[in-house]
């Protein structure tokens, strides 16, 4: 009879702490920072996991002219800034993709006025 107690309460403490554990979202948070140098502008891509840990991305700038550059990336420990920079050579309006596992999990668009403007 006390053996099935026992394995009574740990069969009901296992299902309580499933659903907490299940539902522990992961979260995704990317932005940019743009800064001007004397020869050309580049932005710092910061992105952050929340709930996780060293998660393999991939973050893409697409250029005004419609070309392509990425990288393949890690974050670090949860909610910990993972960044990288791009240069932006020419003025125009750039998009920043990045995503986990193949799934766009967050994007951002930025103005770069032309040099001398």
């Amino acid at each position: 009879m006390r053996v099935r107690t026992i394995l009574v309460a740990a069969l009901i403490a296992l299902c309580v702490a499933i659903p907490s554990t299940a539902s522990a979202k992961v979260r995704f948070a990317g932005h940019v920072t743009l800064t001007r140098t004397s020869c050309c502008g580049f932005q710092g891509v910061v992105f952050r996991v929340f709930g996780n840990s060293h998660v393999p991305y991939r973050v893409c700038l697409i250029r005004p002219s419609g070309s392509k550059r990425c990288r393949n990336l890690r974050t670090g420990p949860s909610s910990r800034p993972s960044r990288t920079f791009f240069v932006n050579p020419n003025g125009g309006t750039y998009r920043v993709i990045w995503k986990v596992h193949g799934r766009i999990v967050d994007t951002a668009h930025y103005f770069v006025a032309a040099e001398g403007v």
